[in-house]
């Protein structure tokens, strides 16, 4: 008789258990899990079933764009996020973006464009990842997006690197 009076005390303490690690994992609360090794993809295989890839292009940074939301009380300090399309490698010259890079790390100054090696997440654009300013950004530098542009998340650098 006691079971069953506790059972669904202890089914509610789990489920609210359960509710609040999803919760702490999406605030960003609770350590990364490691993904494992990225899929080596051609940029030009990149779709958005890719997911975890990493992928060789040229980084156009001609125009300079980053984008910080704004602070909540989950993130008191929002990392700035550095945006810049990229290309095929050795592509200086194409202005048509099929993936734009999000990434916490400032691209040097002084480079117009750099062929580099991105790790990453691939995500179709949201405005919880990309805001319409910074897509209207490129526009008015002469860039344009195809219709299935996607986002490229980079993995965040490592403490201590």
């Amino acid at each position: 008789m006691a079971i069953k009076r506790t059972l669904p005390v202890v089914g509610a303490l789990l489920l609210l258990a359960a509710l609040a690690l999803l919760f702490a994992a999406r605030a960003g609360w609770l350590p990364a899990l490691p993904r494992g090794e990225a899929q080596v993809v051609a940029y030009e295989d990149l779709d958005r079933d890719s997911g975890y890839v990493q992928v060789d292009g040229t980084a156009h940074y001609p125009v300079r764009v980053s984008q910080t939301f704004q602070a909540t009380w989950l993130k008191p300090e929002p990392p700035t996020n550095h945006v810049f399309p990229l290309f095929a490698s050795g592509d200086t010259m194409d202005r048509t973006i099929r993936i734009l890079v999000i990434s916490q790390v400032e691209p040097d100054r002084i480079l117009g464009f750099e062929d580099r090696t991105v790790r990453g997440e691939i995500s179709r654009p949201t405005s919880r990842l990309l805001t319409r300013g910074v897509l209207d950004t490129f526009r008015e530098h002469a860039y344009g997006f195809t219709d299935d542009f996607l986002l490229l998340v980079e993995d965040p650098p490592v403490v201590g690197d």
